[in-house]
């Protein structure tokens, strides 16, 4: 007999047990109904507008990035080194006979090793053979500048560790003088720190609820569907006892936090190209040309997704967040899916819900959810040593932006009018989605609050989702193990 293979921690399973008796069983299988929650969005500041254009300048970014965060730095500052403290202004105004002043501006990193496109065409253009790849672009020999909008200055004195943890495009407080060679000797220095947080009261109902965390199930080459099914079968109560039943009623949501499908390298294709074979315009053209089994390696992952996530919009609320090897635009913020690629799943209107990546929304007026598909921490990753994606979470939290690599490393559409990627608010769930292994931590704020951050595991190569506990003070997080059917298992969680 096949088992579900779904391993749920034992105390999950312990305390669902006691909501029913053993005598019941089929009663509670009969009567169990999903528990309800209200969901609100608040990311329209990253849906991009309609008609795009990349004819704009990317300094438009950094300085809607400082008008938004440079009077907070300055706040900050003042409330830590004292209110008679000397700001200059512009880095241009700096002068080596004023005595130790304040400068406020972004962060640059100087890094040998940083790929350059004009590197690569000057190696084409030599004949010289291809640089080695690596994965992390961190030397001994790395630096800061400090720039504004009247120019740049070389940094002095900073720690090497403090070097290796941080990033291009934070906007900072600097304390220091500037030394006799021009550069900015720096003493102190001092970050937006954590935004204001609405209040969450411990919560009080009586029935616990849960939300469903899922990143990296990679339909595509390579693919295991059994996970994927059994997961499925899970959200949607057809699987387990009535313990296990009970447990998945108990499941509000679920956000699927990127990565839904892995193309192959040679099929990935462009949104529209994406768009038009999912719905049959290109298939004939295809076929014609003799490529029919080809477009079926791009369409038949897209297929596969619309049909569970329909199932899953069935049973449940659903949020779909794009990734990294979804068939989108590459530049952040990611706009939806298009609708076009979900005929059967797009049917539920108000289950089934295309956002973008970041996503933000609040559960039940009074739990902030922010989260994204991993590529800012992904490539903060390449840029900082000894930190991991769960350091530099919560370090962004500090630095008040979800994405400060963006636009220098990290794609980003030339936005003029605001840098959507700014913290207004500090989430109280912050989750980062196609991450190696799940972690968490609590984050407590001097102002009061705090933020639970969690990297949710890839789907593809743990079988791991994770479940948060919305009942709970805290937002204590434990995750699910999915291994698909076996018939040689005798099911033992």
């Amino acid at each position: 007999m096949a088992t579900t293979a779904a391993k749920v921690p034992q105390a999950l399973q312990q305390r669902a047990a006691m909501e029913v008796d053993e005598g019941e069983d089929q009663a509670a299988r009969d009567t169990l109904e999903r528990a309800a929650s209200q969901c609100s969005y608040s990311h329209a500041r990253f849906v991009l507008p309609r008609v795009r254009k990349f004819t704009a300048q990317y300094s438009h970014v950094y300085q809607k990035r400082m008008t938004a965060l440079k009077p907070i730095v300055k706040r900050e500052c003042q409330k830590l080194w004292g209110k008679d403290i000397a700001f200059v202004d512009r880095v241009i105004d700096l002068q080596a006979s004023r005595p130790t002043c304040v400068l406020v501006g972004t962060l640059y990193k100087l890094q040998q090793l940083k790929p350059s496109v004009l590197d690569e065409f000057a190696s084409e253009f030599d004949g010289k053979d291809e640089k080695k790849v690596i994965d992390n672009f961190c030397s001994d020999d790395d630096e800061f500048v400090l720039e504004d909008e009247s120019g740049r200055v070389n940094l002095i004195g900073l720690d090497k560790m403090l070097v290796d943890s941080l990033v291009s495009g934070l906007v900072v407080g600097l304390q220091g003088r500037l030394d006799e060679d021009g550069s900015f000797l720096v003493a102190r220095y001092c970050f937006p720190g954590h935004a204001p947080q609405p209040e969450r009261p411990v919560p009080r109902a009586k029935r616990q609820r849960f939300l469903m965390l899922v990143s990296g199930l990679r339909l595509g080459a390579g693919f295991d569907p059994l996970p994927f099914q059994t997961l499925t079968e899970y959200i949607c109560g057809q699987i387990g006892s009535s313990a296990d039943q009970t447990l998945e009623s108990e499941i509000v949501r679920v956000v699927l936090a990127g990565g839904a499908v892995d193309l192959p390298a040679d099929e990935k294709r462009s949104e529209s190209d994406a768009i038009d074979m999912a719905v049959g315009g290109a298939s004939v053209k295809t076929q014609r040309s003799g490529k029919s089994r080809e477009t079926n390696k791009l369409v038949e992952p897209i297929r596969q997704l619309d049909c569970a996530l329909a199932e899953i919009a069935s049973s449940i609320s659903v949020d779909v967040i794009p990734g990294p090897t979804d068939p989108v635009q590459v530049t952040m913020p990611q706009q939806p899916l298009h609708k076009c690629l979900f005929p059967h799943a797009g049917r539920f209107k108000s289950s089934f819900k295309l956002v973008t990546n970041p996503f933000e929304c609040t559960l039940d007026e009074d739990t902030l959810i922010l989260g994204h598909g991993g590529q800012p921490v992904q490539d903060m990753l390449r840029y900082t040593r000894n930190r991991s994606g769960l350091d530099l979470m919560e370090e962004t939290l500090q630095w008040r932006h979800i994405a400060p690599t963006a636009p220098d490393t990290l794609a980003c559409y030339p936005l003029t009018t605001v840098d959507p990627f700014v913290m207004q608010e500090r989430p109280h769930l912050y989750f980062c989605g196609n991450q190696p292994a799940f972690e968490d931590r609590l984050v407590h704020s001097l102002h009061g609050g705090f933020t639970r951050v969690v990297s949710v595991p890839e789907f593809a190569t743990t079988g791991q989702v994770v479940l948060v506990d919305l009942s709970s003070e805290y937002l204590d997080c434990t995750t699910i193990q999915f291994d698909g059917l076996d018939d040689d298992n005798d099911g033992e969680a």
